[in-house]
């Protein structure tokens, strides 16, 4: 059984290189993600070498959350 987590989109992962290549979920339970290229959030941008992490207030179709680098 699959289960949507993470809708990028409503977080601000829109662009083409901005697609996740990588995640995981760290023990408090914040999520840990590379991307492809390049990536612009709110609050942050980074290059395809960074890994971000997104501290969910809502997780699922409705994600939202705010974004740090690790």
């Amino acid at each position: 059984m699959f289960e949507l987590v993470l809708d990028g989109s409503d977080v601000g992962l829109t662009g083409g290189n901005e697609d996740i290549d990588a995640i995981g979920v760290l023990g408090d339970g914040r999520i840990i993600i590379s991307t492809q290229g390049h990536v612009s959030v709110p609050g942050v941008s980074a290059t395809a070498q960074d890994l971000l992490v997104f501290d969910a207030t809502s997780l699922g179709e409705n994600s939202a959350g705010t974004w740090s680098l690790y």
